[in-house]
């Protein structure tokens, strides 16, 4: 109440002040309520996609592994004692599963291996890569704010990260429905890459080795990273080289010990563990299997180097091999033009060659993959009769050499199969990321050219020393996505004066 000048007393209302502090907090909430939503959408319609179906190949050892693991202590293949351990496959998916077994022991009992493999019990497994999928979703997002300002292409650009897992997943054994590794390391690579351009803006140690780190959870869903990693601490070396601050050496240097310093901590337990029981210091074996498959289709000849890219189309079979020349007779028929390099089930040698895959004699198989799968089993039979302790291991390390020696005999032919290869597993994603490193190049955004190089390096290194399944190309695409969306971006924007770096938010 106010008193005016003759003494009546009137009623004075003060108008509501909204600061612009309160504006922008309210607008931060919704933007947070609407991540959310979109987040808990994409996980009900992966949930949805999940079935009870059984699982195969990879993901069967992973759920020995992990049930070796949770009931006796240790990792092994071994379905009844004395347990050997084993280091078949990488340890962090193996652990994934490990915990998850525990909590549907604890919720429905326990129970045989067989009753995971299938049915209710399965699906509560796949449900780890739910997991994995949020993590893309976020550190999708993240990577996006390094470098867009736009909430709403941020949004759309992780929700489009994830819309590739959620279509695969619509696929019998893939994605979400396999329980393979490749879920996860989709999701560390993201995180990994989004970590290096972090690092490489704040230049403090810890954001270097948690850069490293990073790389080493990664290493340790994939092994392949590993190697991948040498040329990460390249590219972080090029960048303080050419970002215009003159970094010293010394500071070069120390930067590269930081990350050398993040991956070992992660790593350096399970090579350790690995060197106690094996004797080696790796992450994983099958790395020598890998090899070999890929120096045997190295001696393709011309006319199946041709006939691979009808093979290998990721999409319209049907379109390429009227243009080349090919039709599916020529893979499925025995004495068919292209049977070697045929390793699915419709051929009328598949029998034959499975058989003699497991006989261990490469001489009788027809296709190339069974070719080289058939001399990995020849080799373990060997080095189990010889008394190796750990025979799979042994072949694996003589298979490896006898690869090598294969490869530099033939480095034309080697370098020459890496086309067709990357046709194979990562045509979108090779394409896709060479040109956003270009464009990179182009706009002097040498933090975007960072965010790419993990993803780049470990399509080259598929590209090289693998036969690039096209499961193997799975991991690169959510960054692909992301890398896409600030691509598109920066085409949008105007070239700053003189050429200079194009500024990123942060």
């Amino acid at each position: 109440m106010t008193a005016t000048l003759d003494g009546t007393a009137v009623q004075q209302y003060e108008t509501p002040h909204i600061t612009s502090q309160k504006v922008v907090g309210m607008l931060k909430g919704i933007q947070f309520a609407v991540i959310v939503t979109a987040g808990a959408l994409l996980l009900a319609v992966g949930n949805a996609m999940i079935t009870g179906k059984t699982i195969k190949g990879d993901a069967r050892q992973t759920v020995q592994l992990a049930l070796s693991l949770q009931r006796h202590g240790i990792m092994s293949l071994d379905t009844a004692p004395p347990r050997q351990p084993s280091m078949e496959r990488e340890p962090v998916p193996v652990l994934m599963v490990a915990a998850t077994l525990a909590v549907t022991d604890r919720v429905a009992g326990r129970a045989n291996m067989d009753q995971y493999l299938i049915g209710d019990r399965v699906k509560n497994l796949k449900r780890v890569d739910l997991f994995w999928l949020a993590i893309i979703y976020v550190s999708a997002f993240w990577a996006l704010t390094l470098f867009i300002e736009s909430f709403a292409v941020r949004l759309g650009g992780a929700v489009l990260a994830c819309i590739p897992i959620l279509v695969e997943s619509l696929k019998s054994n893939a994605a979400l429905e396999a329980m393979y590794s490749d879920v996860g390391a989709a999701a560390m690579l993201l995180v990994a890459s989004s970590t290096c351009v972090v690092a490489a803006r704040r230049r403090t140690s810890w954001g270097f080795l948690c850069a490293g780190a990073c790389f080493g959870l990664l290493a340790l869903i994939k092994a392949s990273v590993m190697y991948v990693f040498v040329g990460v601490i390249a590219a972080f070396a090029a960048y303080l080289l050419l970002d215009g601050k003159r970094s010293p050496v010394g500071h070069i240097a120390k930067v590269s010990m930081a990350l050398l310093i993040g991956f070992a901590v992660v790593v350096a337990p399970w090579m350790v563990r690995n060197h106690q029981h094996f004797g080696v210091y790796q992450i994983a074996e099958r790395g020598g299997q890998v090899l070999m498959i890929r120096a045997t289709k190295n001696m393709m000849t011309p006319e199946e180097y041709l006939g691979s890219f009808y093979f290998w189309a990721p999409h319209g079979r049907f379109i390429i091999g009227p243009i080349l020349g090919f039709t599916p007779d020529d893979l499925n028929k025995r004495g068919g033009r292209l049977q070697h390099l045929n390793r699915e089930n419709q051929s009328d040698f598949n029998l034959d060659d499975r058989a003699a895959e497991r006989a261990g004699q490469p001489e009788k198989a027809v296709s190339y993959y069974r070719r080289a799968r058939a001399e990995w089993r020849r080799m373990i039979l060997e080095c189990t009769a010889e008394g190796a302790q750990y025979p799979s291991l042994c072949a694996d390390k003589e298979l490896k050499k006898r690869a090598l020696a294969l490869i530099v005999q033939h480095p034309f032919r080697h370098l020459a199969m890496t086309i067709p290869f990357l046709w194979r597993g990562a045509l979108f994603a090779s394409a896709s990321l060479a040109g956003a490193l270009c464009l990179a190049w182009r706009r002097r955004s040498l933090d975007f050219g960072l965010f790419l190089m993990p993803a780049l390096g470990l399509t080259m290194f598929y590209a090289l020393f693998s036969h690039f399944i096209p499961r193997y190309g799975e991991p690169l695409i959510p960054t692909t996505m992301v890398a896409l969306v600030v691509s598109i971006t920066m085409l949008r924007r105007a070239p700053a004066v003189g050429g200079a770096a194009i500024p990123s938010p942060g």
